[in-house]
């Protein structure tokens, strides 16, 4: 289950098993739009499941790889660096600019990981492949 206030526009959630990109929402509701009946959806947000980051996943997105440095993945720009940890659920982002390093546990789940690019890049998108 994920908390309504959790998500934003545009990250994916699960509902029966099958992921969908968020619409809508407010404090208790999700809304999804299902591309087969070409229908909007509106649930409980204790309806959806979050998506849980996997390397098969992770290689789904644009623009992130396998790290040479251990089995983590990089998501590089020319302002930051975003390493993920799968195995430790860590996400580490260092910055080109002043050697910032930020270091979080919110490592296993596809909107964490939305919400944080989106955060960091000034409203970029994630670009994926479900």
């Amino acid at each position: 289950m994920i908390k309504a206030q959790d998500l934003r526009l545009n990250n994916y959630i699960l509902h029966d098993g099958k992921p969908y990109k968020v619409v809508g929402l407010n404090d208790a509701e999700v809304s999804f739009f299902n591309e087969k009946d070409k229908c909007r959806w509106t649930v409980t947000s204790n309806k959806v499941e979050p998506i849980e980051l996997t390397p098969e996943l992770l290689g789904k997105i644009k623009g992130i790889e396998k790290s040479i440095h251990g089995d983590g993945y990089d998501y590089v720009t020319d302002d930051w660096t975003l390493s993920i940890d799968i195995k430790s659920g860590r996400i580490s982002v260092v910055t080109s600019r002043e050697c910032e390093y930020f270091a979080s546990d919110a490592a296993k789940y596809l909107h964490h990981l939305q919400n944080l690019v989106y955060g960091l890049s000034g409203g970029t998108e994630l670009s994926i492949t479900l």
